[in-house]
């Protein structure tokens, strides 16, 4: 970043008290929604600009006594939103070979790389489109 703080922007004041980052953990009071966390991880002039969701799957049955619980990658779903549009898979797989060696593998889609050339919108552009 160019700047070394939030107040140092020439559009802020110098006395500003406005949360830059903030960190939620919340739960949905629902049967079907019991123990699931929503992590919201909203900020102001980050590094970049980024808007997804990620759901974090349980751990595998028996995975920790074949690896080791540290050494197990969770599954994961992460869908991009911006500055792409993006849906992948993490998958935890046991590396070739032998030994019971954990590790991540990507299954990854694209929009721009599947439909290259195609109009795809920004958001606001798609909300407002619905709406009206």
């Amino acid at each position: 970043m160019d700047h070394e703080g939030y107040t140092e922007l020439d559009d802020v004041p110098n006395d500003s008290k406005t949360a830059t980052f903030a960190s939620l953990k919340l739960y949905c009071d629902s049967v079907r929604w019991d123990g699931v966390a929503f992590i919201f991880n909203p900020g102001k002039a980050l590094d970049e600009q980024k808007v997804e969701a990620v759901i974090k799957f349980k751990e595998t049955p028996g995975a920790c006594q074949m690896f080791g619980c540290d050494m197990v990658p969770r599954n994961e779903l992460v869908m991009e939103l911006e500055p792409e549009n993006n849906v992948r898979v993490r998958v935890g797989i046991k590396q070739p070979g032998l030994n019971a060696i954990p590790m991540q593998s990507t299954l990854d889609f694209s929009y721009k790389s599947k439909f290259p050339g195609a109009y795809t919108p920004d958001p606001h552009v798609r909300l407002m489109s619905e709406v009206l």
